[in-house]
């Protein structure tokens, strides 16, 4: 990926990741998220992070990113390893950044509100047709 190089601080976004990983650039560990070895408690989903790129000299530059992704096999066999959902991936200033992820742990918690609030509505509604059922039982319907 090609970084501007006029001594302005970036930033790298990583979104939607399925499991513990690492971050290399040019070849160097500069952040992690997760267990990125075999641990007994798997990270299923890592939330949005950002890393701060090393800065170079004048002028554009070329940096290379790695990442190293530990899969925990009973989660992969279900839901597969690495980036889900497209890859929302970004790189720029800190700044824009660290308000992108905010948002999207802003909307990974609305969805969760919202399958939640879906499962117990329904639980509910499930537990009065029962309550119904039980309660008028010597009645048959025609």
């Amino acid at each position: 990926m090609e970084v501007p190089g006029n001594g302005w601080p970036v930033d790298l976004l990583l979104t939607n990741i399925v499991s513990g990983y690492q971050v290399y650039a040019d070849g160097k560990l500069i952040g992690s998220a997760g267990s990125a070895v075999a641990t007994r408690d798997p990270l299923f989903a890592a939330p949005a992070t950002t890393f701060r790129l090393p800065e170079g000299g004048k002028g554009p530059q070329t940096i290379q990113i790695a990442l190293r992704v530990w899969t925990y096999q009973p989660i992969a066999f279900w839901f597969g390893a690495g980036s889900s959902n497209g890859n929302n991936s970004e790189v720029g200033a800190p700044a824009l950044l660290t308000t992108r992820a905010s948002m999207l742990m802003i909307e990974r918690a609305y969805h969760f509100v919202t399958e939640f609030a879906y499962g117990l509505s329904s639980g509910l509604i499930g537990l009065a047709i029962l309550a119904l059922f039980l309660y008028r039982r010597s009645e048959r319907s025609t």
